[in-house]
Parts: C-alpha cells; sequence; structure tokens
C-alpha cells in the first residue's frame, strides 16, 4: 500500500514538472496579421461544412449512418451545418428530419426496415444537395456588381 502511493506521488511530480516546463517555455512572437490569417483558417476548417447527428434512437442513427456514408459535399459551397433530426412515433415508426442552418428542408415517416431507412437517407441527400446549390447561386447572383448596392439610397 505504502508502495503504492509512492508510485502515484512519483507519476504526479513528473507530471508537475512536465507542466512548468512547457509554461515557462518561451514562444516565438508572431505578427498580429499571420495570428488572425491562421485563426481565421482553422476557426473556417474546424466550423465549416458540419454535418449533426441529433438521433435518439437505433433507427435515427442508422439513418445517420446512410445519409453519412453516400455523402458527398458538393463544390464551392460553403459555411452550412446540416443537422439530422427525428421524433419518435411508438410502435410505428419515427420521423426524420433535415434541416440547413436552421431552414427545415426534408421531413418524412420512416418505418424500421432498412431498405425504407437507405431510400428516405437518398431522398435526404438529393433534397439537402438541391438546396446547397441553390443556396450558393443565390449567394453569388446578390456578390454579383448588378445587385450590390452602397447602402445609400
Amino acid at each position: 500500500m505504502r508502495e503504492h502511493r509512492f508510485v502515484i506521488v512519483k507519476h504526479c511530480l513528473w507530471l508537475s514538472i512536465l507542466c512548468l516546463t512547457l509554461l515557462c517555455t518561451p514562444t516565438f512572437a508572431q505578427s498580429e496579421d499571420s495570428t488572425a490569417i491562421a485563426e481565421e483558417e482553422i476557426s473556417e476548417s474546424i466550423l465549416d461544412k458540419l454535418i449533426v447527428d441529433e438521433s435518439v434512437t437505433k433507427l435515427g442513427r442508422d439513418f445517420y449512418e446512410y445519409f453519412f456514408s453516400k455523402w458527398e459535399e458538393p463544390p464551392k459551397v460553403k459555411n452550412y451545418t446540416v443537422y439530422l433530426a427525428e421524433r419518435t412515433l411508438p410502435r410505428f415508426g419515427t420521423i426524420v428530419a433535415v434541416r440547413v442552418n436552421d431552414d427545415r428542408i426534408f421531413e418524412r415517416f420512416v418505418q424500421p426496415r432498412p431498405t425504407k431507412i437507405e431510400e428516405a437517407a437518398d431522398q435526404a441527400i438529393r433534397a439537402t444537395l438541391r438546396y446547397l446549390r441553390n443556396y450558393q447561386q443565390t449567394i453569388e447572383n446578390l456578390e454579383n456588381e448588378d445587385l450590390s448596392g452602397t447602402g445609400i439610397y
């Protein structure tokens, strides 16, 4: 028992020395511009093109897995989050829903059969891709010089 305490104290001592060494190591200064650019790139890569699973049952999880396994990101489309959610209906199945950036774009009742789940996932993928392409086209049209204004009436 006494040897066990000694080993724990020894490991804690090494861990604290390692932490102090890392904290006391001098850091190299970077310019503010390069730091801001690096932070922006990291935040864009982390928060861009997310697919969020909000399922609560096995049927919802299967829908998510079918959707995710067949999903291919559309080119030139960025800054979107796809939410896959469900509402359970005991003894009947579930209603699966797909939202993109808080806009509900797909909702369907699904029976607990693999073929029906896969069919619903395929339909959801098509609806999501259609929505994202239309969304990107709208953004590109609004960025066009003809539609951009100065903000002055």
